[in-house]
């Protein structure tokens, strides 16, 4: 998975809400320490 950018954080935080369980476990991966690589408050 590559690393996730700025600019996507608000929406994979939205979609953690998503009604869907795939979107909801897509946006955790996408938001996991390991794919952001950097300090991010929001998360």
């Amino acid at each position: 998975m590559r690393r996730t950018r700025t600019d996507e954080i608000d929406r994979l935080l939205e979609e953690t809400a998503a009604s869907e369980p795939k979107r909801r476990a897509a946006a955790l991966r996408s938001l996991c320490p390991c794919h952001i690589k950097r300090n991010e408050r929001r998360v």
